[in-house]
């Protein structure tokens, strides 16, 4: 059953609204421009009009003729001096223009080769404190605003990722150094999903996303652990890059260091949040339990997409507290997106979802023929429940046929 958990609001004023016609344009600057959100945040903005930056460590072949690329050396992201330089070299910002600076590095989710601190942690100070440096190197006083991605998990993980997010969020909040940064916000993100369209715009979506599992796996894991399923608060991809833009509108006092829990209202099992996307696609709906441990086992050995350290322990929450959304539903002056709107006025015949498994399948056969390790403790757990998932698909197929 779904629970739609919005509550009114607007009924006092929360934030103050900025005019900003008579303003020069405004800048935007992504760091990580590459990434799903970022990619979203930076399209919103050139059909905004914003003057756009997009720094990542590779420029992309396909580049946007009205955005301006930025190529990040190697650890520009953990040397404060590299990262000021870039700041000082490309932002000539007129003393009465917005600049908002989107941080989506130190994102990171878990893998075994990832080091979560530096990732997390190091990135996020060294761009805060070059921006910080930057502005106060100035004669103008720019009008600031600084929005660090993270991640909802910071709420409720235990394990290194969720605590590295959450150090992380604390120190952008509490640090008191970061005095020319005038707006500071952190984006809490939950499980974010993006219209069908942008797919036939080549937007793809993360591995493993559920567009994919619904249109390209023969069954729909549904996760279980102690019997019981996680909790999903999907969050439309639409309404977290318009609140990240509006920032630079709405003040609530001088300096605002603000957590935005971006997250949607509706609160999904893990069997309705897939059952949606299949109905969405108009393929049959066939699921099959797959226990924590089993999952730990695949996002350890074969971690690919969602298929993740940070799902895993996802997954074994007992109760997923719902989180307060009143900011970021003000952000943006109205209610948030329903998951049903991935798919409004779309033309499914023209929706071209990427087949994940073309790419997970070989990285799994290449684990398992150079790891002893993933020979001995997770070839058992993929052959029992690759058989599981052809015998629950042809008893399905077989079911389906004989309704016919």
């Amino acid at each position: 059953m779904i629970k739609n958990l919005s509550k009114p609001v607007f009924a006092t004023p929360f934030y103050r609204h900025l005019s900003t016609s008579s303003n020069p344009t405004p800048i935007l600057w992504v760091n990580g421009g590459t990434s799903d959100i970022a990619s979203a945040i930076i399209e919103r903005a050139v059909n905004q009009k914003f003057r756009v930056f997009s720094a990542a460590r590779k420029i992309p072949n396909n580049k946007n003729r009205r955005v301006e690329y930025v190529e990040l050396a190697n650890n520009a992201t953990f040397d404060i001096e590299k990262m000021q330089h870039l700041f000082d070299d490309h932002l000539l910002v007129h003393p009465n223009q917005d600049l908002t600076v989107v941080n989506a590095v130190g994102g990171a989710h878990p893998t075994r080769d990832t080091d979560l601190r530096k990732l997390n942690i190091d990135s996020v100070y060294t761009v805060a404190t070059a921006l910080d440096n930057h502005l106060e190197n100035k004669e103008y006083k720019a009008r600031s605003n600084f929005v660090q991605l993270s991640s909802a998990a910071a709420n409720w993980l235990s394990d290194e990722y969720g605590l590295t997010k959450r150090e992380a969020d604390e120190l952008l909040l509490k640090n008191t150094s970061f005095q020319n940064i005038q707006n500071l916000y952190v984006f809490r993100i939950g499980y974010a999903v993006q219209s069908l369209d942008r797919l036939t715009r080549n937007l793809t979506s993360h591995a493993m996303s559920p567009e994919q599992l619904a249109r390209h796996s023969l069954v729909i894991p549904i996760i279980y652990h102690n019997g019981q399923e996680p909790n999903f608060h999907p969050v439309n991809m639409t309404d977290i890059e318009e609140a990240a833009l509006n920032v630079r509108r709405f003040l609530t006092s001088n300096k605002n260091r603000i957590i935005i829990n971006a997250v949607g209202q509706e609160e999904f099992t893990c069997t309705e949040f897939l059952r949606a996307y299949t109905e969405m696609l108009g393929v049959p709906f066939i699921p099959m339990p797959v226990s924590s441990d089993e999952f730990d086992v695949f996002a350890k050995y074969f971690p690919y997409g969602h298929i993740a350290g940070y799902a895993a322990e996802y997954a074994k929450l007992e109760k997923e507290t719902q989180l307060d959304t009143d900011n970021f539903r003000k952000l943006l002056g109205r209610e948030l997106t329903p998951l049903s709107h991935v798919a409004k006025n779309i033309e499914l015949s023209e929706v071209f979802i990427p087949n994940p498994f073309m790419k997970y399948i070989p990285r799994v056969v290449k684990t398992i023929l150079t790891s002893r390790e993933a020979q001995k403790n997770a070839l058992p757990t993929l052959l029992s429940t690759s058989y599981r998932a052809m015998k629950t698909y042809l008893r399905a197929k077989l079911g389906l046929k004989k309704n016919r």
